[in-house]
């Protein structure tokens, strides 16, 4: 399952040395039991994917939550779709295009996990 819409949590827009006076008003959001989530705002950022000749950017909406999550940002679907992500989950790897051919993300199995259990320790 994925996410509508790109999400930030309060957590790493601090970290990036964002302020709250950059955001803007934005529409309730509701998680997936139908709960509302606080959103403080939304704002426009430039992602940017990938490292050496092998590189995509896109100026990109989030909402930011006030919410604890494991992540600090959620991709949805509007962000795939746009920089033509594909996501290989059992090779936990995510490619896309790029000018001079396909770019990758690969992610850590053990760092993955420790990232995911860190709330529960």
């Amino acid at each position: 399952m994925s996410s509508i819409v790109e999400i930030l949590t309060t957590k790493a827009f601090h970290q990036m040395g964002l302020k709250d006076l950059q955001l803007k008003l934005t529409s309730p959001l509701y998680g997936f039991s139908n709960q509302p989530i606080e959103i403080k705002g939304s704002i426009v950022l430039l992602v940017v994917l990938g490292n050496g000749d092998h590189i995509t950017t896109k100026m990109v909406e989030f909402l930011l939550v006030v919410h604890p999550s494991t992540s600090n940002v959620i991709f949805g679907r509007s962000i795939m779709r746009v920089m033509k992500l594909v996501v290989a989950m059992f090779c936990m790897v995510v490619k896309f295009p790029t000018p001079p051919g396909k770019g990758y993300i690969r992610f850590d199995q053990k760092m993955t996990r420790e990232c995911h259990m860190s709330p529960y320790n």
